[in-house]
């Protein structure tokens, strides 16, 4: 293919260069012999005209056989090839990496304030029908049925000192290490100091003992145990 394309060529250069000269030759006669036939013009152009059509032909002669041919045989097209950066070709092959959505609905825990009896902790309590039946006159009649209980007489004929278990032997005067209430109100005072003498037993129905350390039911005051 390059071989015919050259040849066109090379045919091609070599008849513009015999018109050429053809024109400059026929310029020199015509100077150097002014007398010359005027005839010779008429042929000079018909020939230049035949030239011209002629390689008109050659060019489209050429088209039609370029166009003939298989494309393997034909010219190669070289197209430029863009070479992208190894960043970009990164983000171009790396996929988006989502993550999932969760939609967490409310959540309430309802659960009481004790659920499990702690360990190492009993409860004890004096019946309606005992207080009844034996009326007392002091704290200390009211709750000498409960076990692991010892009151003492402290400073006076209504005051007591009360030991649970232990906790408050070395207390000489009123109650410390143990929470008192009456009804659900707490006694002890801000100082962790409870008093007995200012209860009176005739208006007790009962009594509830928890004996042990209930600190995390009672807060500190109770390291001994509670009364109700």
């Amino acid at each position: 293919m390059f071989v015919g394309v050259r040849a066109f060529r090379v045919g091609y250069t070599m008849a513009v260069g015999l018109v050429a000269l053809l024109a400059v030759g026929g310029e020199g006669i015509a100077q150097d012999a002014p007398s010359a036939d005027p005839s010779a013009l008429p042929r000079e152009r018909e020939l230049r005209d035949q030239l011209k059509t002629i390689l008109q032909e050659l060019d489209e002669l050429q088209q039609k056989k370029d166009s003939t041919k298989p494309e393997a045989e034909r010219q190669p097209i070289i197209k430029e090839k863009k070479v992208e950066s190894p960043s970009a070709e990164a983000e171009m092959v790396t996929p988006t990496e989502t993550q999932p959505d969760f939609d967490l609905s409310d959540m309430s825990i309802v659960s009481k304030r004790l659920q499990k009896r702690p360990e190492g902790v009993s409860l004890s309590a004096t019946l309606p029908s005992e207080t009844e039946s034996q009326p007392t006159r002091t704290m200390k009649e009211s709750m000498e049925s409960l076990p692991g209980v010892v009151l003492r007489q402290a400073n006076g004929p209504r005051d007591f000192s009360m030991m649970i278990r232990g906790q408050g032997a070395k207390t000489t005067f009123a109650i410390r290490d143990i929470k008192i209430y009456e009804d659900g109100f707490i006694q002890t005072q801000s100082d962790g100091l409870s008093r007995l003498d200012i209860h009176d037993p005739w208006f007790m129905r009962s009594v509830e003992v928890i004996r042990g350390a209930s600190s995390s039911l009672y807060d500190n005051y109770a390291l001994g145990g509670m009364v109700h």
